[in-house]
């Protein structure tokens, strides 16, 4: 219980701070963690698949809510032979049916 105190007293911390600065924020962690940072966001999130670690979510704070814009991804695991050297695009949401 308490790991989920700090984890959630340090992510209102970084929201708090950074709000309305139109910032992009980095927040590296593990796929549980991830989870339920999500959960704590995004009321209505569900999910029914686990969260891989360093996957990539991305959530956008827009019209005073956040918004889940891409979800799990992990493409950029890629062998770095078959990496090509091109701009970043945005990547698909995946969510549960």
């Amino acid at each position: 219980m308490e790991f989920w105190l700090r984890v959630e007293q340090g992510l209102l911390k970084v929201i708090n701070k950074h709000r309305d600065q139109n910032q992009n924020i980095l927040i590296v962690s593990h796929g549980i963690t991830i989870r339920n940072m999500l959960h704590e966001l995004i009321p209505d999130f569900q999910l029914s698949e686990l969260i891989g670690n360093a996957s990539i979510n991305i959530v956008e704070y827009s019209d005073g809510k956040f918004h889940l814009i891409a979800l799990n991804q992990t493409n950029h695991f890629v062998l770095r032979k078959e990496a090509k050297e091109e701009p970043y695009e945005m990547l698909p949401t995946k969510m549960h049916d």
